[in-house]
């Protein structure tokens, strides 16, 4: 369904008059800028860009844009690795970059009621200087906002103890492709009154409408904290650790894994060696709590995990200097890829925990049988993997001609695995041919048939997870 309507100079002055100039933007240099995500070798220039101030901004451009059928892209601060910013067919860009507020900071029931774009560490900062705790730490958490990470779902490492930004929403506020403003759920930790319908929110990626609003869950913050890393010379020895701690029912704040070739890509991007170097892998483990005793006790059974795993070397930081020297490395990755090469190419499958070694073997195999370099690092307490794919040996045009077919022999090795194609960077434009090895046609149907009843004119972000 490509038969979409045109951003016309008529429209363009109707916006103006509608919202004011100061609101609309078509110059060439912002229509590039909103061209593209963090997502490499895929772009497409909108027609037109909207910043808008308020909700009722948002409902005008939709009602329009729906009565002329003109594709729609909600874009909260653009740092998506999948695309989903991307304006495939053009149109309306809906910048939500202003709408970064914190509404109210409800201390009395442990929530927050916040806009759509404000910068998610930002918030944790914010709320934690009131004691409480905003679990949800993407890596890029200082750069993207609250608004997409509900929109693609995401995690981060302390998705292993504390679940993802899905087990945080309690309530949305969302302008539908109609131009109707909903409000779903409420400051309430249990909601079972028909369908949640903000849950069909999270994880949608901006097809079914524009989150403009979110009610969030709180924690008390803990008041102690540990980190450590331990180093091992084989990649197999610190990927088999995470299943043995599990199975001794040991849950850290964060279990990071880093492969030798990571190791080195952040090296080269921070311009300092980390610690232990020369190690095969890293393990970087987090934990936090309120009784020292039983951190202590939890980390003693975890450098005893990794000591029978064969550990070379463990380092533990107490302090903030010492723990965020650690942590740089592992934050600094996705960046740190993008500056070494633009061909660079990324993937983000998720398998039970206990097949993580076999999910690396496999990438292993696949990588030094076609040629190419795999850089292996993510959240493997909760047996997330992002891989990060460069040419290696292959010249630019083999690469761009078969990057797809090595995504696609992971891809069906992790399904075989149990396992799942995105788990917290969406499926956007980029893995929407994949979706199949993942999800069988009854589901992928229901999936569609879901899209159409809240988008019939299919406006909102199309291209995105599946083809209409």
């Amino acid at each position: 369904m490509t038969d979409y309507g045109k951003v016309s100079d008529s429209l363009i002055s109707l916006l103006e008059k509608e919202l004011g100039a100061d609101l609309v933007f078509f110059d060439e240099d912002i229509l590039d800028a909103y061209s593209r995500d963090q997502t490499k070798g895929l772009e497409a220039r909108p027609d037109l860009v909207i910043k808008p101030r308020n909700v009722s901004q948002i409902q005008r451009v939709v009602q329009i844009a729906n009565e002329k059928k003109i594709p729609i892209t909600p874009r909260g601060q653009g740092y998506g690795l999948s695309g989903g910013a991307v304006p495939l067919y053009g149109g309306i860009v809906i910048s939500l970059e202003r709408m970064n507020k914190v509404i109210d900071l409800d201390l009395d029931n442990l929530m927050a009621v916040v806009e759509q774009g404000i910068i998610t560490g930002n918030f944790h900062r914010l709320v934690e200087e009131e004691g409480l705790f905003y679990p949800p730490d993407p890596a890029s958490l200082d750069s993207c906002s609250i608004g997409g990470n509900i929109a693609e779902g995401a995690g981060g490492p302390y998705a292993v103890k504390y679940g993802t930004t899905k087990d945080y929403v309690c309530g949305l506020e969302v302008v539908l492709p109609s131009g109707e403003i909903i409000e779903t759920g409420g400051k309430v930790v249990k909601d079972a009154t028909g369908y949640s319908l903000t849950q069909f929110f999270v994880g949608s990626e901006g097809t079914l409408g524009i989150i403009t609003k979110a009610i969030l869950r709180l924690l008390p913050l803990p008041g102690k904290r540990i980190d450590l890393l331990v180093a091992f010379d084989k990649v197999e020895d610190a990927s088999r650790t995470v299943s043995m701690l599990l199975k001794r029912r040991v849950i850290p704040t964060a279990v990071e894994l880093m492969d030798n070739s990571a190791l080195k890509l952040g090296e080269e991007y921070l311009k300092e060696k980390p610690p232990f170097p020369d190690a095969q892998a890293h393990l970087l483990f987090a934990l936090n709590g309120n009784d020292e005793k039983s951190l202590e006790e939890e980390m003693e059974t975890i450098e005893q995990c990794c000591d029978e795993n064969n550990a070379a070397d463990v380092l533990v930081a107490k302090g903030t200097a010492s723990r965020e020297r650690l942590w740089k490395f592992r934050r600094c990755l996705f960046e740190a890829a993008g500056e070494r090469s633009l061909l660079c190419r990324s993937m983000d499958p998720v398998v039970p925990r206990a097949k993580i070694p076999a999910l690396l073997a496999e990438i292993k195999k696949i990588s030094e049988k076609e040629g190419f370099e795999a850089s292996c690092f993510g959240h493997a307490g909760d047996g997330n993997i992002h891989i990060t794919m460069f040419p290696g040996s292959l010249s630019e045009e083999e690469w761009l001609k078969r990057y797809s077919v090595f995504c696609r022999e992971i891809y069906v090795k992790t399904s075989e695995l149990g396992g799942r194609i995105a788990a917290e960077h969406g499926i956007g434009a980029i893995r929407k041919d994949y979706l199949p090895i993942s999800i069988k046609k009854a589901e992928l149907n229901l999936l569609k048939e879901i899209k159409k009843a809240f988008d019939s004119k299919n406006i909102m972000n199309p291209g995105k997870i599946f083809d209409m």
